[in-house]
């Protein structure tokens, strides 16, 4: 264990000295209080260390521990539905201990040591085990089934495997005789953030994942294990499409990460989980969920933390064999942190500001994510979809619009062609009654994607009646005029089985009301 003293401080950086031996990303303890701390740098015995609580009140001279750890997640059962802050304390246990508010220098444990799992073992004492092996089965919650697997460094024949039972995350399960001698298994294991884990092959991303929200499904799919943004100005909607991601991506486990967003957008989000059911089993949806908070009015070195924390238990998971979404909000926060960071220790700015390794931090996260061929047996594959913010082109339509609506301006929509006329009308339809979604409507929140291809299929169906029926003269006003035009609207807001029934009447009904408008007219059939 290394002791030095604090030589110099600077906001969230603080510079030790009598610091020789520690490695960087070391976790340090600061101060009288211990403040939780990584190095980030060494320079002969100084090392510079990124501070992730309040700094205020450190003194120079005060005591700097070095641990000879680097940071790391607790992985285990307790995970599923717990609430984190960047450094993976259980703020729902801090509440108890401290009240509303964490003091600096609070240590929890990750994961709780009292409670009791039941541990169902799928391996006998004499097998062979290798790194990723599932050895037992926890029934953590009735939506996931937690698989106690080998460390990534272990190898070797089991001499001692636990019954079927209840035990803690401390208790024994595993003995396993390898080439360095015995090692003790339990049901948890750590693993530094800042490490990928391993996998045997990564695979090409081939299966789309189904979000709920028609402008992705339909338009800008995703494909699980990849990554995507999604920008935009303040109030434009990031957080709300990135919540309703979380809440409705068909994945097994999905995890939330507040990076540096304000508290009470944080505290509307866990609130509105705790109301809300899985769509798929009707169970509570904080059953297959993760949060982790790291709100704006928290120490801006622990932003990296947080997405660090959030990636490393995505992976953790995608070793079972899940299928993980992974949403951080946001990751321009965590860039501002850098920044900050970055001036402090006087490095040569790059563009805005910003680090010159800006860049490749943020791949190496988002180089986390992929669809992979899991290590260990049995066979598996597992998915980390990465979500930190979209930047679409307008379809055609859509675009057509846009260039329309100048002209429109200066001389006035009624100054236009009715092709032209046609073209605003259809375009706002497929703003209105498919791309605009209410993620506040208890029916509109969530669209299956047969629903929204449906929605969009009808709404072009539209499209080529009007057509027909403008070559033979009828007027946009009089289409504009067709009864249709409110079921179409209306369409989104219908409980699914309800849209299921009523769908061959609405395709039926689109058919005969063009028919009939056309043959009122003298036209040609459709």
């Amino acid at each position: 264990m290394i002791i030095g003293k604090i030589w110099r401080i600077s906001g969230p950086l603080v510079i030790a000295e009598g610091m020789k031996g520690v490695k960087v990303y070391e976790v340090v303890f600061v101060g009288e209080e211990e403040l939780f701390g990584e190095v980030i740098g060494v320079e002969g015995d100084r090392a510079i260390i990124q501070v992730y609580e309040d700094t205020s009140g450190l003194k120079v001279g005060e005591k700097v521990i070095g641990t000879g750890e680097l940071l790391s997640a607790e992985l285990g059962p307790g995970i599923v539905g717990m609430i984190f802050d960047g450094l993976q304390r259980p703020l729902s246990e801090a509440i108890k201990v401290v009240g509303p508010f964490v003091r600096r220098g609070v240590k929890l444990p990750s994961l709780p040591r009292d409670k009791k799992w039941h541990f169902i073992p799928k391996v006998k004492k004499g097998d062979i085990v290798e790194p990723g092996d599932i050895i037992g089965v926890v029934p953590e919650t009735p939506l996931v089934e937690h698989r106690i697997m080998v460390p990534p460094n272990v190898h070797g024949e089991i001499i001692e495997i636990a019954s079927e039972g209840d035990y803690t995350i401390e208790d024994v399960i595993a003995v396993v005789r390898t080439s360095h001698g015995d090692v003790n298994l339990k049901m948890y294991q750590r693993w530094p953030i800042r490490i990928p884990r391993p996998y045997k092959r990564k695979l090409p991303p081939s299966e789309p994942l189904i979000t709920g929200t028609r402008v992705l499904d339909i338009m800008f799919p995703l494909a699980k294990g990849g990554t995507a943004a999604v920008p935009g100005g303040f109030g434009s909607g990031k957080t709300v499409l990135l919540q309703q991601l979380t809440k409705w991506s068909l994945t097994h486990i999905n995890i939330y990460v507040g990076c540096g967003e304000r508290g009470n957008e944080m505290a509307d989000a866990l609130h509105s989980f705790l109301k809300l059911v899985e769509p798929r089993t009707g169970r509570p949806l904080r059953e297959r969920s993760i949060f982790i908070a790291n709100t704006s009015n928290m120490p801006v070195a622990a932003r990296e933390t947080s997405v660090f924390l959030g990636v490393t238990i995505g992976e953790y998971f995608r070793d079972m064999g899940y299928d993980v979404l992974m949403v951080a909000d946001s990751t321009s926060r965590w860039a501002e942190a850098m920044r900050e960071i970055s001036g402090r220790l006087e490095e040569m700015p790059g563009e805005e500001g910003f680090p010159a390794y800006l860049a490749s931090r943020l791949a190496a996260f988002y180089e986390r994510a992929g669809y992979v061929e899991c290590i260990g047996r049995p066979e598996r594959k597992g998915s980390l979809t990465i979500v930190g913010a979209v930047s679409p082109p307008a379809l055609a339509i859509l675009q057509a619009e846009a260039e329309l609506q100048e002209i429109a301006r200066l001389v006035g929509p009624e100054a236009l062609p009715e092709k032209d006329k046609l073209t605003l009308e259809v375009a706002r339809m497929i703003r209105e009654d498919f791309l605009q979604q209410n993620a506040y409507h208890e029916i509109d929140t969530y669209c299956f994607p047969d629903k929204g291809y449906h929605i969009l299929r009808i709404i072009l169906k539209f499209y080529e009646y009007a057509s027909k029926a403008l070559e033979i003269g009828i007027s946009v006003r009089d289409i504009r005029s067709l009864p249709i035009r409110y079921t179409i609207a209306r369409l989104k807001y219908l409980p699914y089985d309800e849209f299921k029934k009523k769908l061959p009447e609405v395709y039926n009904e689109l058919e005969n009301q063009f028919r009939k408008l056309i043959q009122e007219k003298g036209g040609v059939r459709l």
